[in-house]
């Protein structure tokens, strides 16, 4: 299940786990689900598709530590960015998430740890600008920050799905730093005309 959040936001684990999964967290830590997918309300929509998961075992425990692990997915990809509250180390619920042309500030967002951007190399070896997990001995850096989102569910009363920058060690691609929850729908279906389904690898 992708649609976990951390309440406070928490710190990268020092153990590797994908950053899709809860695991990428120090632990113990308060970890919670989306409650309307736990609740198995139906989705109108479900917006994208598992194409491949691959995970690599470290040990000869299948059930223990991994060395990999990564989901390929078909979706959408919008381009946003996120402005944040008044202390990045808090819980950033209610922020002010917006794309080029539309303001979404209604979206509440759940950060999985305090984030940082940074520039990325990208296949056809140019930079760009993105977001990341802050590292233990980073510095934060001011907002807006620049997020993807991958939209996931759609309900009769918003959307729901992920917030990702690019992987700075993949290059192609995207890393976990957050979910978001009730995206309105009437401007998800504005939006979603400007983007195409592609290709998402998730690390």
């Amino acid at each position: 299940m992708l649609l976990w959040f951390s309440k406070p936001p928490g710190c990268p684990s020092t153990s590797f786990a994908p950053t899709w999964s809860w695991m990428s967290l120090e632990l113990p830590h308060a970890i919670d689900f989306d409650p309307t997918v736990i609740s198995n309300h139906a989705a109108e929509e479900i917006l994208v598709y598992n194409v491949q998961t691959e995970v690599t075992p470290s040990t000869t425990n299948p059930y223990g530590p991994v060395s990999s692990g990564t989901i390929h997915l078909a979706g959408i990809l919008i381009s946003a960015s996120l402005e944040a509250g008044p202390s990045p180390e808090g819980l950033w619920e209610g922020t002010k998430l917006s794309t080029l042309r539309h303001n979404v500030s209604g979206t509440i967002s759940y950060i999985d740890t305090p984030i940082v951007r940074t520039d990325v190399r990208l296949m056809d070896g140019t930079e760009e600008s993105t977001t990341k997990r802050k590292g233990k001995q980073e510095d934060s850096s001011g907002g807006p920050y620049p997020v993807m989102l991958l939209p996931i569910f759609r309900y009769g009363w918003g959307v729901t799905g992920l917030l990702l920058g690019r992987s700075a060690t993949c290059v192609g691609a995207y890393e976990r730093i957050g979910m978001f929850d009730y995206l309105a729908e009437v401007k998800f279906e504005s939006m979603r005309k400007d983007y195409g389904v592609c290709d998402v690898m998730l690390v």
